[in-house]
């Protein structure tokens, strides 16, 4: 964890942090991706891009995060990249944990980012700044956990 606290020294980084990774590692586990660029098996998904019916609604799915309700939206951005959306406490059936501005509107906590897997495999977050909306109550829990990256590292640079 020490590499780890000097790129993410707020509790506002180290929430989204955790949110992000441990949706990673819940689709590392669940093999619904992989680590390196075209790694992807969620149900319905396409191999080729270039079929004419590529499948780009992504894969969403509910796990826990220190004894807290979950899910996360996981979608092929493209460039080997993976979008990230996740969600503590998610509302509305999932109805709007697949937009990436749905803050409050998916859950208490929603948080999105990018797993970079053609370079190397990096957690990304938008110009050096947490995509996290998170209520008061949380954020110091969210902040606090343990979560270890399964084979990535938790930041790297910002690709376009």
């Amino acid at each position: 964890m020490k590499e780890t606290a000097t790129h993410y020294k707020t509790t506002r980084s180290r929430a989204w942090r955790n949110l992000m990774v441990a949706a990673i590692n819940t689709a590392i586990e669940r093999r619904l991706i992989g680590l390196r660029e075209g790694e992807d098996y969620w149900p319905g998904k396409k191999k080729d891009r270039r079929e004419e019916r590529w499948d780009t609604c992504g894969v969403v799915f509910d796990f826990e995060l220190g004894g807290m309700p979950a899910a996360a939206y996981l979608d092929d951005a493209g460039w080997g990249e993976i979008s990230i959306h996740c969600a503590l406490y998610p509302k509305d059936g999932h109805a709007f944990i697949r937009a990436g501005n749905a803050g409050f509107s998916a859950g208490d906590a929603f948080a999105f980012g990018w797993l970079e897997r053609r370079d190397g495999a990096w957690l990304q977050r938008s110009r050096g700044m947490p995509a996290l909306t998170c209520r008061r109550e949380l954020i110091e829990k969210v902040a606090a956990l343990d979560v270890v990256p399964l084979g990535y590292a938790d930041h790297g640079k910002f690709m376009m």
